[in-house]
């Protein structure tokens, strides 16, 4: 699986997966445009695994167990259209269905030669691939992601952050995720930085949004650790404030 580095998952540049296409880093902008909880819900079916999947949508068949979790996608035209407009949100090119080989052919139009130009395939080969890829850049983790072994301290701390908020995706009504939620992190985040506001903040992208969040917690946490150090004294081992925090290794 495809293992994004910290670089370019701060990057607002589409990231290219070959034979795939472009993914788009999506920004809070489009996320309204969209609307909030119609982004959870692509962002959360994304991270359902098979099992999760035929549990969601109540799909019940006697040989179920010997299908590819794309194939299921495939068997019912609601499901092909589902994910036709999940995967026109996240992507840069357009999308269409392949019916007849049972595939999403990624492709962008060339007006001069007035033909489609196909430049990638959604298949049962790419379809997890894509899946990784997408949620990384919006701050989730996919199942397999959340059960591999840390590299370092700061990824555990990155993952259980990453994780309460995409247990926040699939219980989006508990109270105590609110914490976690979209809304209140850009609020919290423009009225506490110093230069992100309710102005600005629409072209920042959701990973974007969700590092400069835990950053600026991390910040203040030291801020007022000085600052108590300072008054009562005491053993004390000054933090490094720029200490990375992101250990991508795993």
């Amino acid at each position: 699986m495809i293992k994004l580095d910290y670089l370019t998952l701060l990057s607002s540049e589409p990231v290219r997966v070959v034979n795939i296409g472009s993914v788009k880093p999506i920004k809070l902008k489009d996320v309204r445009l969209l609307g909030y909880d119609n982004y959870n819900i692509y962002v959360s079916i994304l991270n359902l695994d098979k099992d999760q999947f035929l549990k969601f949508f109540k799909i019940q068949d006697k040989n179920i167990s010997q299908k590819d979790y794309f194939d299921i996608i495939f068997d019912e035209q609601s499901l092909r259209e589902m994910y036709l407009h999940i995967f026109s949100f996240f992507m840069v090119e357009k999308i269409e269905v392949d019916l007849k080989k049972r595939r999403y052919l990624v492709y962008y139009d060339d007006f001069t030669k007035k033909k489609k130009i196909i430049i990638g395939l959604i298949n049962k080969d790419s379809f997890d691939v894509l899946r990784n890829i997408i949620l990384q850049l919006n701050y989730c983790l996919n199942n397999k992601a959340e059960t591999e072994k840390p590299a370092g301290k700061h990824t555990a701390e990155l993952l259980k952050k990453q994780k309460k908020y995409h247990e926040l995706n699939i219980k989006i009504n508990k109270k105590d995720d609110l914490n976690f939620s979209l809304p209140n992190i850009i609020s919290k985040l423009c009225a506490y930085s110093d230069n992100v506001n309710l102005i600005n903040i629409w072209d920042y992208t959701v990973f974007q949004v969700f590092d400069q969040f835990f950053a600026l917690n991390n910040r203040r946490s030291i801020d007022m650790a000085n600052q108590s150090y300072s008054i009562w004294g005491g053993d004390y081992k000054i933090p490094q404030w720029f200490e990375n925090s992101f250990d991508n290794k795993n």
